[in-house]
């Protein structure tokens, strides 16, 4: 009698635990799978949960940050080698190197909220709980156009990046841009 009620119990446990599984399942959206591509622009998504709204949108907002800045980092390497090989001299190069990291982690912190979306997710521990999805957009672009300004403005550092590929390909996107943009 008493294993019976065990198995009972045990049973009734499982099936109850699977329920509050299949309670819990959130529907991904389908935008935060299929990032937009739009010239010029980085995306970045994140998605967390909490009992609070605010506080899942405000985490995964940061870890859509995080992953644009790691993205950003991948990038500042790649240019940074890109200069070395470009350029012989390592003046020029370490200088290039500071004012395009400077002035990319500046830039950083202007991304914008491109889409969000929050969902029921379930409870836990008696809370209602919710997943946000957010996706960030960053105009890279218009970093590089600050680069370019700064690079310009240090008439030893322009001349001897002027004839580059780096700094043509450089010119040619904030041109892109700025025709973009209309001006």
């Amino acid at each position: 009698m008493i294993n019976r009620q065990i198995v009972t119990s045990a049973t009734l446990a499982f099936i109850l635990s699977g329920c509050a599984m299949l309670s819990s399942r959130v529907e991904i959206p389908k935008w935060y799978l299929k990032l937009p591509v739009k010239k010029g622009y980085v995306y970045a998504v994140g998605t967390e949960k909490g009992d609070k709204i605010e506080n899942a949108v405000s985490e995964a907002t940061k870890v859509a940050a995080e992953k644009l800045g790691s993205q950003m980092e991948m990038e500042i390497e790649a240019n940074a080698k890109r200069a070395q090989e470009e350029v012989n001299d390592i003046a020029a190069v370490n200088s290039f190197n500071t004012t395009f990291k400077t002035i990319m982690a500046k830039s950083l912190s202007d991304w914008t909220v491109h889409k969000q979306d929050i969902v029921p997710a379930g409870k836990q521990d008696g809370k209602s709980m919710y997943q946000a999805f957010v996706v960030i957009e960053w105009n890279e672009t218009a970093a590089q156009e600050r680069v370019l300004e700064q690079l310009k403005a240090d008439e030893k550092l322009y001349q001897q990046f002027r004839s580059t590929e780096l700094l043509n390909d450089l010119e040619k996107d904030v041109a892109e841009y700025r025709k973009r943009r209309g001006y």
